[in-house]
């Protein structure tokens, strides 16, 4: 982090008397520290509006609402201090998988990379209403396509537009077009990997971080997505077994 940011974390941090010893965790959106035993306290990297943390855990709720084999993330209170958003949230047994992971080895390890995929997998089959349209659930207004297909070419025409300019002459249309089509939308979290998933032992007790990357779309895709970032050391026997449950 450069200064300023430095200084508006160290501003939140001693307004809501959390110690910065008590970070559990961070991503690409927030900081989450530890308050107590039933509480955390994400705070994000800028200002969202409360309209938005609201739509998110709405979605919480509609993604549990005919069960979950995890914990989802939880909003007790929200609020801003030094143009930062925080959202205070229930705390949940476990530890971080990525943390696991790099302490364990052998059968242990290939057990809990397998429920790790899993996981991802469940995620897909949780409850969503027919939204009749494809892309992102919590942006205001929604980007929105009316196939899978074309909201991946506008997601990877934004992608291409930040890479260097020989990438823009890419026709992602034909690069589109080899993929298969979407005929069962359903959730699609993009950012379920290992470091947002809590477990205890071998088990995934928790996803964390339901937010930007939450979009309709094809569900194999959040496996496809844990799969691109798991851990290195894989076994070639062990993916095999994974992704022929998700066909």
């Amino acid at each position: 982090m450069i200064i300023w940011e430095r200084l508006e974390l160290a501003t939140v941090l001693a307004a809501l008397n959390v110690s910065p010893a008590a970070l559990l965790g961070h991503g690409g959106e927030a900081r989450v520290y530890a308050l107590d035993d039933r509480r955390v306290v994400r705070i994000g990297h800028g200002r969202l509006p409360p309209a938005r943390i609201a739509r998110r855990q709405k979605l919480v709720e509609e993604l549990r609402s005919h069960g979950a084999p995890f914990e989802l993330p939880d909003v007790l209170d929200a609020g801003d201090i030094a143009g930062r958003s925080y959202t205070i949230e229930r705390r949940f047994p476990g530890v971080p998988v990525t943390e696991m992971l790099a302490t364990i080895g052998g059968r242990e390890r290939a057990v809990l990379i397998e429920h790790h995929l899993d996981a991802a997998a469940a995620l897909g089959s949780l409850h969503l209403d027919p939204r009749g349209w494809f892309g992102e659930l919590l942006s205001d207004p929604p980007p929105r396509a009316s196939t899978w297909q074309q909201d991946l070419v506008a997601r990877a025409a934004r992608s291409v537009q930040l890479a260097p300019v020989e990438f823009h002459q890419l026709d992602l249309a034909a690069v589109a077009s080899g993929l298969p089509e979407c005929v069962r939308p359903g959730f699609v979290h993009l950012d379920a990997f290992a470091g947002n998933m809590l477990a205890v032992g071998s088990q995934i007790t928790a996803v964390l971080d339901v937010g930007a990357t939450s979009l309709v779309g094809d569900p194999r895709w959040t496996r496809c997505r844990a799969l691109s970032t798991c851990p290195p050391r894989r076994s070639p026997r062990l993916l095999d077994r994974v992704m022929s449950r998700s066909r």
